[in-house]
């Protein structure tokens, strides 16, 4: 009669372990059914930010290109009035001063 229960506490031990496995196997599928979903918003949310980093990297090149061509256009603009009284030109008011005669 002990081998009998022997063999009857060796099964449930037995069984419990095999219960335990499937409890976590169960715990493993569950995560892994919500971290799909979350691995798929975490790679759309990195796609974006980078599309934003691009975004961001090209308007910042418009803006120097377009703080360089102000600045280019006040020196001329500065150097187009240095330049007139040396020419002994005066500009003729509401008129282009490169069409002005002395």
């Amino acid at each position: 009669m002990r081998a009998h229960d022997e063999v009857i506490g060796t099964t449930q031990e037995e069984a419990f372990r095999l219960t335990a496995d499937a409890v976590r196997q169960a715990q493993r599928a569950l995560v892994g059914v919500f971290a799909i979903p979350a691995s798929i918003s975490l790679g759309a949310a990195a796609t974006m930010l980078l599309v934003a980093a691009f975004a961001e990297q090209g308007l910042e090149l418009f803006r120097v290109s377009i703080d360089s061509v102000m600045r280019g256009a006040r020196d001329l603009s500065r150097d187009v009035e240095r330049a007139i009284p040396r020419l002994n030109v005066q500009p003729q008011p509401g008129g282009d001063p490169s069409r002005a005669h002395s």
